[in-house]
């Protein structure tokens, strides 16, 4: 008797990302003892302290920018800010882990929810 053929492994889907309501933020905190804060391809933020981590920004809508970050390993989530005038989309490559209040409709979505320092 043949044996019967097996069936392919089904990829399971991605965990679903955190929402979270702010700007995304990276742990690593430009103050007074960690200064320059100005690495290449980073931002940081004079205004709260804080370091706005390596990122990729664009005007894709926020399914666009939701499918991206999904579909890049390096994504480690993406912030969606609706009425940003340097685009919308925020595709963060180093790992966020809190959230800092922020006006104007700003959302922090994360990847891997076990870094965030709530």
């Amino acid at each position: 008797s043949r044996p019967s053929p097996s069936a392919s492994p089904v990829p399971s889907p991605p965990p679903p990302m955190v929402r979270l309501v702010g700007a995304c933020r990276s742990s690593r905190r430009c103050d007074r003892y960690s200064r320059p804060c100005h690495f290449p391809d980073c931002r940081s933020n004079a205004q709260d302290g804080c370091y706005l981590g390596e990122y990729d920004q664009g005007y894709e809508s926020s399914q666009e920018c939701k499918a991206m970050c999904e579909a890049d390993v390096r994504c480690t989530g993406y912030e969606y800010q609706p009425t940003s005038v340097e685009g919308p989309c925020e595709r963060h490559k180093t790992p966020i882990t809190y959230v800092v209040p922020a006006t104007g409709g700003f959302e922090c979505f994360v990847k891997n929810a076990s870094a965030l320092q709530l």
